[in-house]
């Protein structure tokens, strides 16, 4: 069983494919996991691996791996948290002059159902859409670096056990 899994996991990891694309394709999952796109990020992770030409096996295993129901609820308020920082600590900017009535009112309903749990001044779509793209994207772009070096140890260690080796193993 082990062998199948290690031989399985070498092939979709070590594969033919570029370390560039492997470190790219986990940082697309690693962005979509921490992206406000709840409900469509596997979608969004089989489409986007398409256009991209990226290896969707890793999008998804990286997007499974991050956003699970243990992480779900700490994603979800470091993405509001960094959104309402920026938006009304940074920029001292107020969504409430550009909201229709019906985002206010969804707002509003979320502020009073939530406000037992969590204080603060009052609950902003925007502010939670705009940390999530924000942390999202400063998460990936960190990674990127560190997941490159990875693949390319992987790949390097992969090429140096001969063939015979392998077979040992």
């Amino acid at each position: 069983m082990y062998r199948f899994f290690h031989a399985t996991f070498e092939k979709i990891i070590i594969g033919n494919q570029s370390t560039n694309i492997l470190a790219l394709s986990s940082c697309l999952g690693i962005f979509l996991a921490c992206a406000p796109f709840l409900g469509i990020q596997t979608i969004l992770a089989f489409f986007l691996s398409w256009i991209f030409r990226l290896n969707t096996t890793i999008v998804l295993i990286m997007l499974c791996t991050i956003n699970n129901p243990l992480t779900m609820i700490p994603i979800i308020l470091i993405d509001y948290f960094i959104g309402y920082f920026v938006t009304n600590k940074l920029f001292h900017i107020q969504f409430s002059n550009f909201e229709h009535s019906w985002l206010s009112s969804l707002n509003t309903f979320i502020s009073e159902h939530c406000s037992r749990y969590i204080t603060y001044e009052s609950f902003s779509l925007w502010n939670y859409l705009i940390g999530g793209v924000i942390f999202a994207t400063i998460c990936s772009l960190t990674s990127y670096p560190l997941l490159y070096a990875l693949f390319r140890r992987m790949k390097l260690h992969h090429t140096e056990v001969s063939p015979q080796e392998n077979i040992k193993r």
